[in-house]
């Protein structure tokens, strides 16, 4: 049996403007996004709070 895994996208500058209208347009994909940011309070952030929803999609 193959095993189907969902595009993993990284998306760099995540806070941006740019970065955060990507990472917004992401969440209803069907990828797994990963969001990078230079900020070390906003990480622990993202840390604390978990995944993020994810959409259904090929996994």
């Amino acid at each position: 049996m193959q095993i189907v895994h969902a595009p993993r996208i990284v998306v760099l500058g995540a806070t941006g403007l740019t970065g955060g209208r990507v990472a917004a347009r992401l969440v209803d994909a069907p990828v797994d996004a990963v969001l990078a940011s230079r900020n070390p309070s906003t990480v622990r952030r993202w840390k604390g709070e978990g995944p993020v929803r994810r959409a259904p999609g090929p996994r």
